[in-house]
This record gives structure tokens, sequence and C-alpha cells, in this order.
């Protein structure tokens, strides 16, 4: 096991991308359009949306498995690479209560409610250096929605 953890650890230090740049996510897109159906239950549908919900986590951060030790540390890798943007941070900043700790509300993005938004802004951030305004106010709308 031990082994394993250096074996990551070297990997990431080589420059391996810690973050999938090249995934569509598509758990909401699915839960809309299979909602709308008769042939299946809610309960199905939100089953097999939260299925690939922590499918795609596991894929952006290249992991086959989950393990809470490696998503933080990719997580705080992420967010070392995001920090300096300010449209990521001003969402950051409405998801946590603590307002000293972006990286708490930064976390949340991956949160089943945020991941779907939160991962095109994160996308066009580490691709293009800046976020569209329209996938930004998506994202907003979505953050102060559910905040107020």
């Amino acid at each position: 096991m031990d082994a394993l953890k250096n074996e990551e650890k070297t990997n990431l230090d080589l420059g391996i991308p810690i973050y999938n740049v090249n995934h569509s996510s598509v758990y909401k897109r699915i839960e809309k359009d299979f909602l709308n159906r008769d042939d299946y239950s809610k309960e199905e549908v939100l089953m097999l949306c939260d299925h690939t919900y922590r499918m795609e986590i596991l894929n952006v951060f290249g992991m086959i498995a989950f393990n809470e030790a490696e998503m933080n540390e990719k997580t705080s890798m992420l967010y070392n690479n995001c920090k300096t943007n300010e449209e990521l941070m001003s969402c950051a900043k409405v998801l946590t209560s603590v307002e000293n700790d972006l990286e708490v509300g930064f976390r949340l993005f991956f949160s089943y409610d945020y991941f779907y938004l939160a991962h095109k802004c994160i996308v066009e951030f580490l691709t293009n250096q800046q976020i569209s305004k329209e996938n930004l106010n998506n994202f907003l709308l979505k953050v102060n929605k559910n905040s107020a």
C-alpha cells in the first residue's frame, strides 16, 4: 500500500494531470431526460444519476476507486491551480460559511448539486485561463440560488 502511495506521488510530481479536462458531465442531463419518461421510476433514474455522478468524479480525478486521501490531495492541488481565478473564488466564498477558507467552498464544487456546472468552469479555466460568461453565470445562479 505504501509503495502505491509513493508511486502516486511520483506520478503527480511528474506532471501527470490531476484533472481530466476531456470529460463531459452527463449525470444531470440523464436526470432531466429520463425523469420525463414513463418507462423508469423516479427512484431508478436518481439511482442511475447518482452512480453516474460518482463515476464521473472518479474519472475527472483519474481514480478507479474512491480513496479519500487521494481525493483530498488532488482536490487541494486543483484548488492551488484555480485559486488565482477571482470568479471561481467568488463562487467558493458563497458556498463556504468559513470566510477565510475558500478551499472548503471549492471542495463543494464537486458535490452532486454543483459538479456539472463547476466542471465546465474549471475545464475552461485550466485550458484557456478564462471562463465564459455563460458557464460562469449558470454556475453563479445555481450557487446563489442554493445559498439563499
